[in-house]
């Protein structure tokens, strides 16, 4: 059974207490097991404390290839078996039974469309799109303050407490 863990979320006034406390909470040494899940609210972009963060890969690229190879093959599959059902009104004299330079504008076509598709799909997997409040939220993070969510291990909920206290943050909301 995983140790229970804990949530906490610091509010700070200052973007630069904030950023020193992100900088020491990645340094600390939490008994071998690091931090890892950790979010930031802002009001306003801050690109030094983001730097800080860090940021979680996306695979865009791979949704879209995803999309556009699914697309020109079932372009293809879609015309192949609507002229096999076909066989009754066979085109004879030697002409292909699936003429390609025909399907290859609905292959096409079906490319573009499920790119497309799995492109927006893919970003909005990575903007964590539609998103639920969570509960340790709060709206002053949309006001003037810099909200930082931590989830933490029972025995180190005590020592991030108190690392969030020393850097100034204005106010801990705990959760379980």
């Amino acid at each position: 059974m995983p140790p229970p863990r804990r949530e906490l979320t610091a509010l700070f006034t200052d973007f630069d207490a904030a950023r020193a406390a992100i900088i020491e909470l990645k340094g600390l040494d939490l008994a071998g097991e690091p931090i890892e899940k950790m979010r930031l609210h802002t009001p306003i972009p801050h690109p030094e404390l983001e730097e800080v963060v860090g940021t979680r890969p996306v695979s865009l690229r791979r949704f879209t290839l995803l999309g556009a190879l699914s697309g020109c093959i079932g372009g293809f599959v879609l015309t192949a078996v609507f002229a096999q059902s076909m066989f009754t009104a066979q085109v004879q004299g030697g002409k292909p039974v699936i003429p390609l330079p025909a399907n290859f504008v609905i292959m096409y076509e079906l490319t573009i469309l499920l790119g497309v598709w799995f492109t927006l799909i893919g970003f909005l997997v990575g903007a964590r799109l539609p998103t639920r409040v969570h509960r340790l939220h709060t709206p002053k993070v949309n006001e003037d303050q810099v909200g930082l969510w931590v989830e933490v291990l029972e025995p180190q909920y005590e020592r991030v407490k108190a690392l969030f206290a020393r850097h100034g943050a204005s106010e801990v909301l705990e959760g379980t």
